[in-house]
């Protein structure tokens, strides 16, 4: 305990030579207890500070042994994640070109109609003017009152 108040002295006056003590300010044995139980105090909570620092040390050393002892499975997760991406996205795009070309195909069978209709057009409208000259009702089976018997 003498050493504590030593270090006590030398901490509130900044002295060692110990031509000053807590007497000679008229300082009461409750202030002296008072002034220790905080040193002490100061010491705990920088005793607890460095024992959390060297936990914290402690945990980041076995999450490092921990990564490294399991370093081949992150590797073996890493590559089947790779081919199982590239694999979705090749397929994912083989998908894609299958329909569009499936869609070229539509495109090119509608345009290719639409030049059919085009080429019945005026095949149709020869033929409408051909019918013109000749009675229509003749030609037509509803309301037909010249009937052809056999």
């Amino acid at each position: 305990m003498l050493h504590m108040k030593f270090n006590v002295y030398k901490f509130v006056y900044g002295r060692t030579d110990g031509r000053r003590t807590l007497s000679d300010h008229n300082s009461s044995p409750r202030a002296i207890a008072q002034l220790e139980q905080k040193i002490l105090d100061q010491e705990s909570q920088i005793a607890n500070m460095e024992n959390r620092n060297y936990y914290s040390l402690h945990c980041l050393q076995m999450e490092t042994q921990l990564i490294h002892a399991n370093l081949d499975i992150v590797y073996e997760v890493l590559e089947a994640t790779a081919t199982v991406q590239s694999q979705s996205h090749s397929e994912s795009s083989s998908l894609k070109l299958v329909i569009y070309v499936a869609w070229l195909q539509s495109c090119v069978l509608l345009f290719q109609l639409g030049k059919v209709w085009e080429a019945i057009g005026p095949i149709i409208s020869a033929i409408q003017q051909e019918s013109m000259g000749s009675p229509r009702n003749s030609l037509s089976p509803i309301n037909n009152n010249n009937r052809i018997t056999v």
